[in-house]
């Protein structure tokens, strides 16, 4: 029997194996799992692993019916009636290399009107977007969005060198894993995890390439 910290801390490292390979069959999945936990003793049963890798595609599955994820063209806009600054903003982006996906386009639309930079306005639709789908599949009834607002209200309010930084940073980083990551922590472990061995090997998952 699993006590119910192990049980989060599983799902958290199957969810996000699963999010970032969501080809993968079970087996697939719980090797990865086992190499990021670096102790095989310590590891859930290959069958849980594979209970909870069929969950998330079952719930993976309503979503992609509503195609949200797919990327945005403007022969949607008698669907999606977006302002004329929502749609410049979204030409914009396009034209500077963005991979706009609907969900995204939803979320430029509702902050096009703030006062930030078009590097920083993709992060907050990106950041939101990818929140919103993990909500989606955690199956929960609303997508609260606290940490994600007291992330960006810090950022907005702050002076523009630390948004130009904050931008630059993400830049960097893979920001829909660590995005993904940070979510899946806060929602499901409110404590960190007591191996730091585990964070180091963890960390290897999201040396990707930054998203476009």
């Amino acid at each position: 029997m699993y006590n119910n910290k192990r049980q989060k801390d599983t799902q958290i490292i199957v969810t996000e194996i699963f999010i970032e390979h969501p080809d993968w069959n079970a087996k697939q999945v719980y090797d990865r799992y086992c190499f990021l936990i670096g102790d095989i003793n310590k590891a859930v049963t290959l069958n849980a692993v594979q209970k909870h890798v069929q969950k998330l595609k079952d719930k993976n599955k309503e979503i992609t019916k509503f195609g949200l994820d797919n990327s945005w063209h403007m022969g949607l806009l008698d669907q999606y009636h977006f302002s004329p600054e929502a749609i410049r903003k979204i030409f914009e982006l396009m034209i500077d290399g963005r991979d706009i996906t609907i969900r995204r386009a939803v979320w430029i639309s509702r902050f096009c009107t703030l006062s930030v930079s078009l590097d920083l306005l993709f992060f907050m639709a990106y950041r939101y977007a990818a929140g919103e789908y993990l909500s989606q599949l955690s199956g929960e009834p609303t997508f609260d969005t606290t940490t994600i607002d007291r992330e960006f209200i810090g950022v907005i309010l702050s002076k523009p060198e630390k948004a130009k930084s904050y931008v630059a940073f993400h830049k960097r980083d893979p920001e829909k894993l660590k995005s993904i990551r940070n979510e899946l922590k806060q929602r499901k472990v409110k404590n960190e995890r007591s191996h730091s061995t585990t964070k180091q090997k963890k960390g290897h998952l999201f040396n990707q390439n930054q998203p476009r």
